[in-house]
């Protein structure tokens, strides 16, 4: 039988790589399917982490100005400055803050939020578009004079139940 011959140092050069230029040349390509499947991998949470500072963003952005209008019909001044204070305090710098503005009429308080991705998720990222997160958001008081508009009914899939 086979297995009952014995191993010799003859027997074990067989299933090394005779050639070590072949040797070099499967290293060199495992290296650079690795280096590639980092980079996918790295733009891909480089994408992840771009959409959940927007997520963030645009959601702190929607609260302060709800806020702000809470106050815009008596005090505009206290409006934006309760927008100001309601964005710092869900964590964004002064110097984030884009505009913090009030439309003409009085009736509508809006905010720009503009923030900086880091350094290291952009460098590589190809599935960032660009390397600042920039979101605006504006809140309007409804005229009593106007009726509100109907919402317009979605449609919303059923929900699924798992069944044993």
């Amino acid at each position: 039988m086979a297995s009952d011959l014995p191993i010799t140092a003859d027997s074990r050069d067989d299933v090394r790589p005779r050639n070590p230029r072949r040797r070099l040349s499967i290293l060199a390509l495992l290296s650079v399917t690795t280096v590639a499947a980092a980079v996918i991998v790295h733009a891909l949470n480089a994408k992840m982490f771009y959409e959940a500072i927007q997520a963030r963003l645009t959601y702190v952005d929607e609260v302060a100005v709800t806020e702000g209008l809470r106050y815009l019909a008596s005090d505009p001044q206290r409006a934006v400055q309760a927008v100001r204070d309601s964005a710092i305090s869900h964590g964004v710098a002064t110097d984030e803050i884009g505009f913090i503005e009030t439309a003409q009429d009085g009736r509508s308080i809006g905010m720009s939020l503009n923030r900086k991705m880091p350094a290291y998720v952009t460098i590589l990222s190809l599935g960032v578009p660009q390397p600042i997160v920039s979101v605006t958001a504006w809140a309007h008081l409804n005229d009593p004079a106007q009726p509100e508009p109907e919402p317009e009914e979605t449609h919303r899939p059923p929900l699924l139940v798992a069944s044993r």
